[in-house]
C-alpha cells in the first residue's frame, strides 16, 4: 500500500529493517494517503504535453489509488 509517511510513520520498520513495510494490518492515515494520490493525479492532468515518464507515472498513480480505494472500501465493510 502507499504510504504517505514513510520513514516517518511510528508503524514503518525501515528503522530496523532497512525497508518500507508497515507493521500495522490497517494503516491508520489511508484518507491521508488517498487525498495524497488524488493531488498527484490532478497535478499531473493539468500538465498539456506530458511525457512519456509522466504518463506512466499517472497510470501508477491511478492504479495505486484504485487498489487504495478498494482496501478503504473493505476495510468499510468489517
Amino acid at each position: 500500500m502507499f504510504c504517505p509517511y514513510p520513514t516517518t510513520c511510528e508503524w514503518d520498520a525501515y528503522r530496523k529493517t532497512g525497508v518500507h513495510f508497515c507493521n500495522i494490518g490497517k494503516c491508520q492515515y489511508g484518507m491521508t494517503a488517498k487525498a495524497m494520490l488524488e493531488s498527484e493525479i490532478g497535478k499531473l492532468e493539468q500538465v498539456r504535453h506530458k511525457t512519456e515518464r509522466q504518463k506512466q507515472k499517472l497510470e501508477e498513480i491511478r492504479a495505486q489509488l484504485q487498489k487504495l480505494n478498494s482496501q478503504l472500501w473493505e476495510d468499510l465493510r468489517r
